[in-house]
């Protein structure tokens, strides 16, 4: 099994997002030993949006089917995993942009999902799950943007039904957040262990 977690936790090991993904990928990993844990880290990789030269080379790769080019790398990776974990902060509705520069580059024809003759996407990735991790500084009250971008993907493109939000919002209002955090580690750890 191949867990994949793609962080987009821009504050580094600061972050209270990822807090709650590494109590999440501890319990899937204690529920799976065998699996292999794989982590894309934007913060490190740094990945650029797709301009113009990109998206010409990548047509040029897809009319060769040179599926296995670096340009791919993020693609061919979340289409192999079978579980898959996003850690993101609660940003402007949504979430910091480098999520979607790595979304635009895991939207792959031919890679994670082929076009019927009558043009519906179908997925050809592995994964059944995908469990979306994310913090806020104040309320969230239903714009949870972010999440219902990732879950349209998952379930249009990807083919993954199972899509689900952990969110602790209103920490930048005054509560105490090193309780909260704990509190909510147990959680996600508990929800963790029925879904998986």
């Amino acid at each position: 099994m191949k867990i994949l977690f793609v962080n987009a936790c821009v504050r580094g090991e600061a972050s209270n997002t990822l807090k709650l993904c590494r109590a999440a990928l501890t319990t899937l990993l204690e529920k799976y030993p065998e699996a292999l844990l794989v982590e894309v880290d934007l913060d490190s990789d740094r990945p650029e949006p797709l301009y113009p030269e990109e998206v010409a080379q990548r047509s040029a790769l897809h009319a060769e089917k040179a599926y296995d080019h670096p340009i791919y790398a993020y693609a061919r990776e979340f289409a192999a995993a079978d579980k898959i974990v996003i850690g993101a902060p609660y940003w402007d509705l949504a979430f910091p942009a480098v999520l979607k520069i790595y979304l635009e580059r895991i939207c792959a024809v031919d890679v994670t999902f082929a076009y019927s003759p009558e043009g519906k996407p179908n997925s050809l990735c592995r994964a059944d799950q995908l469990l979306y991790i994310s913090t806020a500084g104040g309320p969230v009250e239903g714009f949870n943007l972010g999440f219902d971008y990732i879950r349209a993907l998952s379930n249009v493109f990807f083919g993954i039904e199972d899509v689900r939000c952990f969110m602790i919002p209103c920490l930048d209002t005054g509560i105490d957040i090193p309780t909260t955090i704990g509190e909510g580690e147990e959680q996600i750890r508990t929800m963790v262990e029925a879904w998986a």
